[in-house]
This record gives C-alpha cells, sequence and structure tokens, in this order.
C-alpha cells in the first residue's frame, strides 16, 4: 500500500485503527477547535506533523472502523488528559446528537466523542503530565498570578474545526474504556456535498474527497 510521509516529525506518532479495543498508538494531532479561548491565554504549542503509515482515505480508515455516524455537534469542551488512554497528551470531548446510524457500533442518541489534541489548561497539564515534560515545556515557570486562565494548545497537520450546529459524517475508532475517537481526526469526517441533492454523498473536510456511504 502506498505510504505517505507528511512533513518533518516533530513528535513520534502512528496511525492506529482498529475496531477491538486497544491502546492508543496514534498520537498524531492536536485539535484546535476551542475558539472561544482567546490567542492571548496560550502560552505554548505543541505541534505534530504527522507521518502515515498507509494513507488516511475513506477507504483505509473504513477497514477498521467500529462506527460510522451521520451526527450533528452540539458542544466541543476543553482538551483534557484520560489516564485509561495511556497518553501525555490530551483529547478534545465533542457531544455530538447522533441522527443516523450508517455502520458499525450503535451509539445512544446523544453521546460524546473525541479527537486527538486540543487546547487544555496548563493547570490540566501540571496534573497528568510527567514531571520531565512539565520542566521541558517550562510549565513550572508560567506566573501563578496567570496560571489559572493559560492554556497550552496541541496542534497538528490533520486539525480539523468542527462547527456547533452542523452536520458531518464521522468514521469512529474505539479506544479502551468505550471511549470513540475520530479515525485521523479531520481525516474521518466528511461533509455533504451540497451539489448532489440525494443520497449520502459527502467530501473529506481536509482533502475534498468524495466518499458515498452506504448503510
Amino acid at each position: 500500500m502506498k505510504k505517505l510521509v507528511i512533513g518533518i516529525m516533530i513528535l513520534t506518532v502512528l496511525l492506529g485503527i482498529g475496531c477491538s479495543e486497544k491502546k492508543v498508538v496514534q498520537d498524531n494531532s492536536g485539535s484546535n477547535i476551542n475558539s472561544e479561548i482567546e490567542n492571548k491565554n496560550i502560552v505554548g504549542n505543541m505541534h505534530t506533523d504527522n507521518s502515515w503509515a498507509i494513507e488516511p482515505t475513506a477507504d483505509n480508515l473504513l477497514i477498521d472502523a467500529c462506527s460510522v455516524n451521520k451526527v450533528k455537534i452540539l458542544s466541543v469542551g476543553n482538551a483534557e488528559f484520560i489516564d485509561t488512554l495511556n497518553l501525555n497528551k490530551p483529547i478534545t470531548p465533542i457531544k455530538v446528537q447522533v441522527l443516523e446510524n450508517i455502520s458499525g457500533d450503535i451509539l445512544p442518541d446523544e453521546t460524546t466523542v473525541y479527537m486527538f489534541g486540543g487546547k487544555v489548561s496548563v493547570l490540566e497539564a501540571i496534573k497528568n503530565l510527567p514531571q520531565e515534560s512539565i520542566k521541558k515545556m517550562g510549565l513550572d515557570n508560567i506566573d501563578k498570578k496567570n496560571i489559572d486562565s493559560s492554556y497550552i494548545s496541541y496542534t497538528s497537520d490533520s486539525d480539523y474545526n468542527v462547527e456547533v450546529g452542523n452536520e458531518y459524517i464521522i468514521i469512529l475508532d474505539k479506544q479502551s474504556n468505550d471511549i470513540y475517537t475520530i479515525a485521523a481526526n479531520g481525516y474521518g469526517v466528511f461533509k455533504q456535498n451540497n451539489k448532489l441533492k440525494s443520497g449520502n454523498n459527502y467530501n473529506n473536510v481536509l482533502t475534498d474527497e468524495a466518499y458515498e456511504f452506504k448503510s
């Protein structure tokens, strides 16, 4: 299968796809979707240029996808660390209304899915990161007066800003503890092709790849 290498690796990443419960081996993105946090409150940025073992096309992501759903975005929360995923990076919770299950696991009518990365509070980072990382990032030197309102942005070239109120088709992987993550971040998000009036004809939000999803 054709390999796709994107940019220079700033952090080591792998694409981890699969439906069975597994440890996360994809630590490939930092979704920058919490626009309500002002830039002046961002005290640091951790960026990853991805390298994919396989191209993150719809066909490839669907091979081991656990669930594919048409959803409406209800809200986007602040990024958080989840201990059971054994990551040194946060993931961003996205509350969705499930409009249609296209294939795979059937989710509740309203549920939370996640994107890798995002904007996380410095206090949350200090609480969850290893001491070595805290010192390396200089988090222990931040002015205590401003620490409550300070954030770190985890970004990558696979980021996509989902918008509250919009509808998408999302491809989901299943992590431990029944946590569902959007496969390869923006590569697993598709928006309806408005030029076509019928069917599940969608385009990827990053590549504009056209794909017809079939139930």
